[in-house]
């Protein structure tokens, strides 16, 4: 039972190679049949979750309005569906089980018109990135008879896995983040274990029907470590006070997330946002101070490195530079006096004129840590 959830990425993507799932290979090996609008496949209401990747498409650039789209998306990969509803009224995209070559997710643009009758389309939903958890799109007023296209799109040429499913019930998170809800609740850590309490008002535990508990670390997808039923005394009322237990294993920041599921909707609403740091006690280790990029430029060429704070995402330093091999193909960087200052974890871009690369360290008890 353990699964997800995960801050948006505030800077640039992270530039890094990730080894395919032997299925994503399975699956993607060949073109999706919807490739084409003229073959595009029909959501039908509460069916289930229909499989796809964006793994090899192109883009049909006679069925997309750019003026429309190129404010939240950029093309690379689509694919099309359609769908319609018999009644007026709310309903929900499920997007769940995302496998992606690079971690960054799929787009998807929620489309009123005449497919490939650009003139007539009107945009209903935008969304340049669907973070990787399992995830729903809420359609607010659906009009019964009409046929609704949906473009799915790989971010920046993401190839991914994924399930789709159209719905009158939301399954899994929120698409963006909810501010926790006013729940008074405490954390307490003893060495790898972490205690999670949290407490209800009498009128808000009368309309949840469970609680899912998320972890999330560093820049990985969130995952449920722990569900629980509200639980009633002898006299049927609900109790108002609960924990959850979790047990870390690797150094790092983490965040966990309370969800309460409500009775009748089961719509999820974030109930309480906790932090942890875990470090190992480990004997007193002198530490560097410096971090080293491999860099590989053409002799002479200019390139900027930045540093940024990343848990604000304040700039600390700028400097230039002319690429000279035998100095700076391992480039060092000194960060004591953002150490000094209490800054922990940073991100460093080395960019020149046609690409930034992004390099991710923290520091921990054994010494810097590049993610």
């Amino acid at each position: 039972m353990i699964r997800l959830f995960v801050d948006e990425i505030r800077l640039p993507m992270r530039v890094c190679l990730v080894i395919f799932l032997c299925s994503f290979f399975t699956v993607s090996l060949s073109q999706v049949t919807n490739n084409s609008i003229e073959q595009k496949i029909t959501l039908k209401l509460d069916d289930t979750m229909f499989n796809s990747t964006t793994a090899n498409s192109s883009v049909q650039w006679s069925c997309v309005n750019k003026v429309l789209t190129d404010k939240c998306v950029i093309h690379h990969n689509d694919q099309w569906f359609d769908f319609s509803v018999v009644k007026k009224g709310t309903y929900y995209l499920n997007v769940y089980s995302q496998e992606c070559r690079d971690k960054r997710g799929i787009q998807v643009i929620v489309i009123e018109g005449d497919p490939c009758k650009v003139v007539t389309y009107k945009i209903l939903k935008c969304i340049s990135k669907v973070r990787l958890e399992d995830v729903f799109i809420k359609l607010d007023s659906l009009k019964p008879g009409i046929s609704y296209l949906v473009n799915i799109d790989g971010f920046l040429a993401d190839q991914c896995n994924f399930g789709i499913q159209l719905s009158k019930t939301p399954l899994g998170l929120p698409l963006y983040a909810e501010k926790p809800d006013s729940v008074i609740a405490a954390g307490r850590q003893g060495d790898s274990i972490f205690y999670l309490a949290w407490h209800l008002r009498r009128e808000k535990v009368d309309d949840i029907q469970s609680f899912h508990v998320y972890r999330t670390r560093g820049y990985s997808r969130s995952i449920i470590v722990d569900e629980q039923q509200i639980r009633r005394n002898a006299f049927g009322l609900s109790f108002q006070d609960y924990e959850s237990i979790d047990t870390l294993h690797e150094e790092g920041d983490y965040k966990y997330f309370v969800y309460g599921i409500q009775k009748e909707t089961r719509m999820p609403h974030l109930l309480v946002e906790k932090g942890v740091r875990y470090e190992k006690k480990l004997p007193n280790v002198v530490r560097s101070t410096e971090v080293v990029l491999n860099l590989s430029y053409p002799e002479k060429m200019s390139f900027q490195i930045l540093i940024y704070d990343l848990k604000t995402d304040a700039m600390l330093r700028s400097s230039k530079h002319e690429f000279e091999s035998l100095k700076d193909k391992k480039f060092k960087i000194d960060l004591k006096e953002f150490l000094d200052k209490g800054v922990n974890q940073f991100l460093i871009l080395a960019s020149n004129d046609k690409q930034a690369l992004e390099f991710y360290f923290t520091m921990t008890s054994k010494g810097f840590v590049q993610n």
